[in-house]
Formats: structure tokens, sequence, C-alpha cells
């Protein structure tokens, strides 16, 4: 009998099945092992995969009377790209927030000591667990059983985390046990047997020692923002020192910024150490751990973040202790951004990065060389770690000075940056194009006197690039990136410089600082902009992202308070 005659095996696999979609990767395959183990013994299926503490570490192959298949139950693909939660770029969604029952809200930092067992997982034993902005940030092992568990945080389950695996349990055959404090109603006791009649499918969690940890108070200066924007805290460490917004990378479901301190605290011996944040919806920031280089290599910074298959990873700025040389450092978070390590890679020497992207097959990233005279570098990458020097020569280099930003619509890569042809030269002001990240074209000088690209996004079918022209702020557009027009931009007194364009989707927003305040100006299509709107006082903004909740523009005070300069940002809509 074919396996699509047998009703009470097709009921089995659908209901696994449809569960599996907003579940993280560790549940969605323990509960598919659940679905297909039940029906092993009475079929005769076998599951071509190695066991992991999950359940399984899988092929999607199923083997059923010998012949390997794609895992075709019901007509669905089972693939990175179909069941598993992730956004629209294919970046890993974080989790949401969560409230218990008896009204316990999930604080932003706590933690608490776990008894894990029940089920085949490697989840097994007594754990201290860590939790910051809803996600699991790091775990103790407290007994020989948990030492054995090597997994990455993110598969650690935090309080939240256990209340929304109960909800969603409710929702179907599950049978479940939840226990509440009856103080403030955190949860105790979980246990979850998702499938009732099937074996090894369960997960328990006795919670004990929990433990929020005390808030930390902002020291965002006050600012007035404008009318349809609204600050937003991006939270500091605590004490004394410059701490100055670099960079950052938004997707469905996360976002993070980096940077760097300089003051007391910074601990490295050239006083400056790199930061970063991390946030759920754009709205809700909290500083990441960062844990630096090995010995050898001095990190000072955290620049740009691009995305390389299911993990973030970021140029920082950095020297070798050894010889002095100036050298990019990398970072990389595996948890959404709320951890970073950084390790040593042959990156070339004396060069520091701008920006980064994926483009085509593998990773583009830009930037200078820290000499004199500085030098445009291009660097192509396979898998975003091992890079390799694509600067361009011959017709087109060695070009001086640097490229800044990169954007793409796919097909067509385009840089910009103040580079200029000869030592003595001048800002050429035009764009970089390429189709595949190692062969260039120079596009046609955008029109203006000492035009200076500063940043590019690509909206609508169309790339927009602002920065500088005739010694104001200047927007210029463009159907191919080569041949740009610059739109008239309605005047803010006292400015001189677009610093940042982002597109939302509707819209297009450049902001752009002067010595009181920052400003903000809007357009549908990139070619008609609204009037400029004021963000804030004494801040200038390094970078715009489009987030779950809004356009973010975060950025730096540039007056020092009692605990020296702060991050700062505000978003669009207003939360």
């Amino acid at each position: 009998m074919s396996w699509r005659d047998d009703p009470e095996f097709e009921r089995e696999l659908t209901a696994g099945l449809e569960r599996l979609a907003p579940r993280p990767r560790r549940d969605a395959v323990q509960r598919l092992t659940a679905a297909v183990g039940q029906t092993e013994q009475r079929h005769g299926w076998r599951l071509l995969a190695a066991r992991t503490g999950t359940g399984v570490d899988w092929s999607r192959l199923l083997a059923i009377g010998g012949v390997a298949v794609v895992a075709l139950a019901l007509g669905i693909v089972i693939g990175t790209s179909g069941i598993l939660p992730q956004g629209s770029d294919g970046s890993p969604t974080p989790h949401a927030s969560a409230s218990g029952p008896a009204g316990w809200q999930e604080p932003d930092a706590y933690t608490f000591v776990m008894v894990s067992s029940c089920g085949e997982r490697s989840l097994l034993g007594r754990f201290r667990v860590t939790v910051v902005g809803g996600m699991t940030t790091g775990y103790e092992a407290l007994d020989e059983q948990a030492a054995l568990f090597s997994g990455p945080a993110s598969d650690v389950p935090g309080l939240g985390e256990m209340l929304r695996l109960v909800a969603e349990a409710r929702d179907g055959v599950a049978d479940v046990t939840l226990v509440n404090d009856p103080g403030d109603g955190h949860p105790t006791e979980v246990s979850i047997d998702w499938l009732p009649d099937a074996i090894d499918d369960e997960e328990c969690y006795v919670v004990s020692d929990y433990a929020p940890a005390p808030s930390v108070p902002s020291a965002q200066p006050t600012a007035v923002p404008a009318t349809d924007w609204g600050s937003v805290t991006i939270q500091p460490p605590e004490g004394p020192g410059d701490i100055v917004v670099n960079d950052g990378l938004a997707w469905d479901g996360g976002a993070v910024l980096t940077g760097q301190l300089a003051g007391p605290l910074a601990e490295e011996r050239n006083g400056v150490e790199p930061l970063a944040w991390f946030s759920r919806d754009g709205v809700s920031w909290l500083p990441a751990s960062v844990e630096r280089p090995p010995d050898g290599v001095t990190a000072f910074d955290i620049g740009p973040v691009f995305q390389a298959d299911d993990r973030l990873l970021a140029f920082g700025n950095g020297r070798t202790d050894a010889t002095g040389d100036f050298r990019p450092v990398l970072f990389e978070s595996t948890d959404h951004g709320a951890s970073w390590h950084g390790f040593e890679q042959p990156q070339p020497t004396n060069v520091s990065i701008a920006d980064a992207i994926a483009f085509g097959d593998g990773y583009v990233a830009v930037g200078y060389t820290v000499d004199t005279p500085s030098r445009v570098v291009i660097m192509t990458s396979a898998d975003g770690l091992v890079w390799d020097d694509d600067t361009p020569q011959g017709d087109v280099g060695p070009l001086y000075g640097s490229l800044t930003r990169l954007a793409t619509d796919g097909s067509v890569l385009v840089a910009t940056g103040p580079w200029y042809e000869g030592v003595d030269g001048a800002p050429a002001g035009a764009s970089l194009t390429s189709i595949d990240g190692r062969q260039w074209t120079v596009g046609d000088p955008p029109e203006g006197d000492n035009p200076l690209m500063v940043d590019i996004t690509y909206h609508a079918s169309s790339f927009i690039a602002v920065g500088s022209a005739d010694g104001g702020p200047a927007v210029w557009w463009s159907g191919d990136g080569f041949s740009w027009r610059r739109i008239e931009l309605p005047a803010a007194a006292g400015v001189r410089l677009l610093s940042a364009v982002a597109s939302t989707g509707d819209a297009i927003v450049a902001v752009g600082d002067r010595t009181d305040n920052s400003v903000a100006w809007r357009s549908t299509s990139g070619q008609r902009w609204d009037p400029p709107q004021r963000l804030g006082s004494d801040v200038g903004i390094a970078v715009l992202l489009r987030t779950d909740a809004g356009l973010l523009a975060a950025g730096t005070t540039t007056a020092r308070t009692s605990l020296g300069k702060q991050p700062v940002a505000w978003i669009t809509p207003p939360p």
C-alpha cells in the first residue's frame, strides 16, 4: 500500500508539517522527527539523517523502500526557504516579546537557572541562562549532563520563549503543563508533549533563581523631534566615554548598530573598543556582547555589517600588535546580533573597509588604504571570510581617496565616495559601476561644482545618491547608476552635506547635519522632495535603517554631556 493511501499517516504528517512554520529550526526538526518517527515502525520508513540533540541534522531526504526522495509529504517541500522562519531577505527571524498568563512581562535582561529534561535531545541538564532583549545571549553548564551540550545560545530557550512554546502547543494537540510563580507570575515549570502518541518528542523545563537585571538609565540628551519622527533610546554602557555610532543593518525581524567607545571605559591599550547594539523591532535597543579578537590583534571598532548565509559579519578596524600594521578585523554573530566575536583572517593590511554587501555569488567590500596618499580599495570574497584584493588597475586605476558606500539593483553594483584620479587630482565625484564586483567602469561626472557622493540607495527602479555640490547639500538621480541628474532640494539654512539616504519602500529619506541640528528630507520618487524637518540638536546622523517599526536615523551627539558623546536615534513613524 502507498503511504499516500494511509489516511492515518497522512493526518499525522500533515499535523506535524502545519506546526513547523512558526517554529525555530531546533523545534521544527524535532517535531518533524516525531511525526515521521511515529510511523517508522508501522510503515518501514527510514530517516536518512544523523541524530543530533534536537532530533535530526537532516538532509531532507526520506527513504521509502530504499528509494530516497525529497520530503514530498502532501506536496510540501521542506527547505530553508519554505518551512524555517526567515525574513524576506533570508535573514533569521528573532524571537518576539512575551508575557505570561499571570501578567508577568519579560524584562529587557535577566538570568535564571533551568533544568532541562525529557525527550531525545542534547539540551539536557542544569544550565544558568542569560537573556537580553528576549534572546538568549549566553548559558553556563552546571552539571555533567549539561556540559555535553555544545549548541549555540539561540538553541537555549529563555522564559519568554518557553511561554511562546506553551501558547503554540495549546493551539495544537499537545499535552501542556505550565506553572507560574505565585509572586510575579514568571514561569517556573513548563512541560510539552507535542504529539501524545509519539515517543521522545517531549521537552520539560524547571526554572529557579530567576533574577531580572537592573535597568540602565539612558544618557540620551533631550531633543525636539519633527512632527512625524519619534525619539528612540539606545542604551549606552554605564560610565563616562565617547560613544560613536558607525553603521548598521536591518532585516525582517531585527536590526543591529555598530560603533566604538573611547574614553575611561575603553579597555583596549589605545583607549577605544568596539561596540554593538541589537533590536528586535527597531525601537528597543540593547547593548550586544562583543568578544574581541584573539591576542595579537587589537580591535578599535565595528563598522559595516552584512549578511552571509545564516550569520552576520562586520568589518572593524584593528592593528597587528607585533608589527603595528593597521588591518581590518572581522566580527561574527550567529544570534541575530546579540553577541559578536572577533577573529583574525588573512585580510590585506593597512586597509580600512567602509562598506560591504552581498552581490552575485559572493560579497564585495570597499574602502581605502591607511597611508599617504590613500588609495581606493575594492575586495571580493566567496564566503565573506577570506577576501581578495580586486582593486582596479590599468584603465580604471589606481584610484586615490576612498569609496564609502555600495548599492545594487541585483544586477549592477554601484560604488560612491570621495575618490580621484592621480595623486594631486580633485575628487571626481562620479560613481563606479560593475556587473561582477571585479571589473569597474567610471560613470559620468555628476552635475555641480566639486560634487561629492557620500551615500547611495536603490528605490523604485532607480539609484539615489546624496552628498554635496556647489558648497551645499545635493541629491542625484540615476536610472542605471552610470549617468546622473541633479535634483533640486528644498533649502535648509546651514546644511552643507547630506550624510545618509535610505528607502522605506514607499519613500526615500535623506538626512543632513548643520551646527545646531539635524535635518531630514522626504521624497516618494527621488525627484521631488518635501520641505525638511528638524530631528534634534547637536547630533550627527551616521546611518538610516529600514526596520520593522519604520525608518531609523541613528548617530552620535556632537556636544559632550557629563558622560561624553552619546548615541541618539529617531524613527518614523513615531513609536
